[in-house]
């Protein structure tokens, strides 16, 4: 007998597994990467369904239909009285984006807009003429407008969504983008771009500047040349449409390229700062000694044992080992809930022992070693004393 265990395990043999009333597995109305559909049975010996990423019952259950997984009986009852989902009477299609090969012009697959808005995505079923698969791979992406970028020999404009490209098309502007939004970029986009003259616009949130960097790397080599143009005076959120809304025109969007900035990659936070010279002055309370093998040393003045930290061992507890609270609070000061800003101080033994090169503990004979007062070096004591 079919039952919602059977149906899960035979979606998905790897993965399914027991949740509560039910069982999950992963959902075969589209690519699910981790289970996202709960499948129990009902009170009425019916099997319920519900994709947790948005899709459709109906998708789904002619999906499992199509293995052969859905009951019998269910089957009949189904066709002569469909079952209708919670949302159906609120949920329809605004907008359909179809994507289309750059080279053969060939359906590669659509994006449905739904309201309230989400988005879903499904291909030509090759095994059924006319109908649609609703598991789109990366194989199966592409960018949208892309015969007419592939062609295209000046500016590209790049944007996140279908929309942006549209609207910058009725002004006589060729855009594109990626399915899926934000940060969701494969590497066979930036063939379709290769050797173009690209402008990356994003839009006015985090998840829009990420996108720019994601895109602007992924382009590096493979570009002619990558610009990004920020639009001024959008709101929060706002994209290329709101500007365009707002009274924007291809004359101002020209200039505003004239002067994008080429994109250059996020510039690395700026360590602390290293003494260049005194690093192992007299008035160090202990020598930096050297690293080696994901080990630091350290010789605290007056001691004669050498202390060895790893990487992770740089903490205040050990640190106090090497001097007194007030030494780190007044060298590396933090804040008021923490005085010692560990971090900071951290850092800079490491990348002061780095500097001074490696230190082999294994070379030295003897366990003790100490700073002798005349010269102010490092003495070690070998076992043969």
């Amino acid at each position: 007998m079919t039952n919602a265990a059977t149906i899960a395990k035979a979606l998905d043999a790897q993965k399914f597994r027991s949740s509560g009333d039910g069982f999950v597995c992963r959902c075969p109305a589209h690519e699910d990467d981790q289970p996202s559909l709960k499948i129990s049975n009902g009170k009425d010996g019916k099997i319920l369904i519900h994709c947790h990423a948005g899709c459709e019952p109906r998708v789904v259950i002619d999906e499992i239909k199509r293995r052969g997984l859905w009951p019998e009986q269910q089957r009949e009852q189904t066709q002569r009285k469909p079952r209708k989902a919670a949302n159906d009477d609120k949920r329809r299609v605004v907008a359909k984006y179809e994507y289309f090969d750059p080279e053969t012009g060939e359906l590669r697959m659509q994006v449905l807009r739904w309201e309230p808005k989400t988005f879903s995505q499904r291909r030509p079923d090759p095994n059924r003429p006319g109908e649609w698969a609703n598991q789109v791979s990366a194989e199966h992406r592409t960018l949208y407008n892309a015969p007419r970028v592939f062609r295209h020999d000046k500016v590209i404009f790049v944007v996140e969504g279908e929309k942006d490209v549209d609207n910058l098309a009725e002004i006589g502007v060729v855009a594109t983008c990626n399915p899926g939004g934000a940060t969701k970029w494969q590497d066979n986009y930036s063939e379709i771009l290769r050797g173009k003259d690209v402008v990356l616009v994003p839009d006015n949130d985090d998840a829009g500047r990420k996108h720019t960097e994601v895109v602007g790397k992924a382009l590096q080599g493979i570009a002619k040349r990558v610009r990004v143009l920020t639009l001024p005076d959008l709101p929060e959120k706002g994209d290329v449409s709101d500007w365009l809304a707002a009274g924007g025109t291809r004359a101002q969007l020209v200039d505003l390229v004239k002067n994008a900035p080429e994109w250059a990659p996020p510039v690395a936070p700026v360590q602390p700062p290293i003494p260049a010279a005194n690093d192992n002055a007299d008035d160090k309370p202990f020598q930096c000694l050297g690293y080696n093998k994901g080990s630091y040393y350290y010789l605290p003045k007056g001691q004669q044992q050498v202390v060895e930290l790893s990487a992770a061992g740089h903490t205040i507890a050990n640190m106090l080992g090497l001097t007194d609270y007030n030494w780190w609070m007044f060298e590396f000061p933090g804040s008021e809930k923490s005085p010692v800003n560990v971090h900071m101080a951290a850092n800079w033994m490491m990348r002061t022992c780095e500097r001074r090169g490696v230190w082999d503990p294994a070379g030295v004979r003897g366990r003790g070693a100490w700073f002798d007062d005349v010269s102010g070096r490092v003495i070690l004591r070998n076992s043969g004393l």
